[in-house]
């Protein structure tokens, strides 16, 4: 066990809108991949028999959370999927093929969250993890269920203090399945034992917050990595697009120039677009990577057409 750095973690929290549109538009993401997908097609179709409608909520997110409770076989391809294909953002976006229901069954369990309250749980994994040291953090590598046959099943249990559990009894097919656990939680190894004769491993972890690699990933994959002045604008047009949501980051000055103006230190420079020419911005922001790594913990992003900008923390350039 360790943090799982290849799992598809996004949380979407800066663009929750436009990747809803995204996903169920006509033609959107949930239309190409069923489509291109038999078996992820045939567990949605079956899902809608089992599934129980959220009040107020739009019906697709309550057919994939179904989806991800019906369906062995499926969890697993699923779950492998998620665990494996988030390495980097060209891996999600080109190997990770069920983008659609991973934003859904995101948004859906933020939904159904209606508490900050920490609860214990029982989780687990078929997978013989090998040593793991009390005092390691660690996250579960994909969704997990939490249900009382995890007991009876699992060669790994887990006894977690979650704070990230969201209640889905009322809404899975399956209805043993109580909770589901993110592959974004944070945990910490507090005891490692063995029970049942030595059968099977027990864990014993204690949240300690939220840990993700990706950032809408979807959306930032769609930056290209061209230099000069062409790549520039179209960074800035793609800012413009998809990253309009502020985080407590005033508004450029009504007179300021068409800049991507930095917040570097105490104090802002200002660097033409034609001097950047030379930067090439990747879909995960190596060349932001580079300008903070030794000058800043923050940096602003102001784009060419309005006020829309973009705010990133030195943690927020990870690739």
């Amino acid at each position: 066990m360790n943090l799982e750095l290849d799992s598809v973690d996004d949380q979407y929290t800066q663009c929750r809108e436009e990747m809803l549109k995204r996903v169920t538009e006509p033609g959107g993401l949930l239309d190409q991949e069923l489509r291109s997908d038999n078996e992820y097609y045939e567990a949605w179709k079956n899902a809608k028999t089992c599934r129980t409608l959220i009040p107020g909520v739009p019906e697709n997110y309550s057919v994939a959370l179904a989806v991800f409770t019906s369906d062995f076989n499926f969890y697993d391809r699923f779950n492998k999927a998620v665990r494996m294909q988030g390495a980097s953002v060209d891996i999600y976006k080109s190997k990770f093929p069920f983008k659609s229901l991973h934003f859904l069954l995101t948004d859906v369990l933020r939904m159904l969250n209606t508490t900050d309250e920490c609860a214990d749980s029982i989780s687990g994994s078929y997978t013989n993890f090998g040593a793991t040291k009390v005092g390691t953090q660690v996250r579960l590598e994909h969704f997990h269920w939490v249900s009382p046959f995890m007991n009876k099943f699992c060669y790994t249990i887990y006894k977690v203090q979650t704070c990230r559990a969201y209640d889905v009894s009322q809404y899975s097919c399956f209805r043993d399945i109580e909770a589901i656990i993110s592959p974004s939680e944070l945990f910490e190894v507090t005891a490692v034992d063995t029970v049942n004769n030595e059968s099977q491993v027990l864990v014993s972890l204690v949240s300690k917050g939220i840990y993700r690699k990706h950032h809408c990933s979807f959306l930032a994959s769609l930056l290209s990595c061209k230099q000069g002045a062409e790549g520039s604008q179209e960074l800035s047009e793609t800012l413009n697009l998809y990253f309009t949501e502020t985080h407590g980051v005033p508004d450029p000055e009504p007179e300021a120039k068409p800049e991507f103006q930095f917040s570097v230190g105490r104090g802002p420079v200002t660097e033409s677009i034609s001097s950047m020419s030379k930067i090439c911005w990747t879909s995960c922001w190596q060349g932001l990577a580079r300008l903070l790594s030794k000058r800043s913990s923050s940096l602003y992003l102001y784009s060419v057409r309005g006020k829309d900008h973009l705010r990133l923390g030195a943690d927020a350039v990870r690739c």
